[in-house]
């Protein structure tokens, strides 16, 4: 006897073999990239980058004092409030008066070519560091009263001590005697203790440089006397760029003169820029 099959079961069996013969869907196409949101074109330029808000550091050079001390007054509060100082007055401008004690290139956690200055402060002295390029032998001698304008170091500033970028105010011009290296000798020749310990500055031309533990620059004098300009090992980086044949100025204090060596000039150092 035949099978007989129900009209619905053939109908279902029938849309499947249909649905499996036919050709494979194909997958959705991909969505497009997404557009920018600002793209960049010259009528369409890109948006501002922020930038962080970085407080501007101060110029000594170019803003006025928020304090005015003297040398001992700096050196007795930055002494009573150790790392409290740099808290309390953080990159203010302070102005300090006092005598001019020594120059030197460096103090504790300073970098090595960073000159410093150092004023009387009782019981001993303030050490301040000078903005970079600052010469300041071209404008003062030691033992001489000077005002230096410098900002409190930031916590991220590697300075231990209590002023840095600090410029002179006062004096604006060296009280330094001011002589060729001809007239220093001859002069010399004639006298020499006329400059017995005296601060000049000396113009002359470079004959010869030598480094035998301290760096020595010998200036074309009077007939074969020279000066003898010596400069300590510690600050010799300064007389680097001085070259044989070259018109230079240095700054140094009188010690002698003799037939042999000429006149010598001690703790010399090139002034490479007129004072400002």
């Amino acid at each position: 006897m035949p099978l007989r099959y129900p009209p619905a079961l053939l109908l279902v069996t029938f849309v499947l073999l249909v649905l499996a013969c036919a050709a494979p869907v194909p997958p959705p196409p991909p969505p497009p990239p997404p557009q920018q949101n600002n793209p960049a074109g010259p009528e369409n330029p890109p948006p501002p980058v922020a930038v962080p808000n970085v407080p501007v550091i101060r110029d000594p050079a170019k803003e006025k004092p928020d304090l005015v001390w003297t040398a001992d007054e700096l050196r007795k509060e930055a002494k009573a409030n150790g790392l409290h100082f740099r808290r309390q007055y953080k990159d203010k401008i302070i102005e300090v008066s006092g005598k001019l004690w020594d120059f030197e290139p460096f103090a504790y956690y300073a970098p090595n070519k960073l000159i410093n200055v150092q004023l009387e402060a009782k019981p001993s002295f303030v050490i301040l560091h000078m903005a970079a390029g600052c010469e300041p032998w071209a404008r003062a001698v030691p033992g001489q009263d000077i005002t230096i304008r410098g900002r409190v170091p930031r916590d991220e500033d590697f300075i231990n001590e209590p002023l840095m970028d600090c410029i002179v105010v006062e004096p604006k011009q060296s009280s330094a005697l001011a002589l060729t290296a001809e007239q220093l000798c001859r002069d010399a020749q004639a006298d020499s203790k006329k400059y017995n310990k005296a601060y000049m500055i000396v113009t002359g031309e470079v004959v010869s440089k030598s480094r035998p533990g301290l760096t020595i620059v010998e200036l074309k004098g009077d007939g074969q006397t020279k000066v003898r300009c010596q400069v300590y090992g510690k600050l010799s980086f300064l007389a680097d760029p001085l070259k044989v044949g070259q018109k230079v100025k240095l700054f140094g204090q009188y010690v002698t003169y003799d037939k042999a060596l000429g006149v010598t000039l001690d703790k010399a150092l090139p002034i490479t820029r007129d004072a400002e």
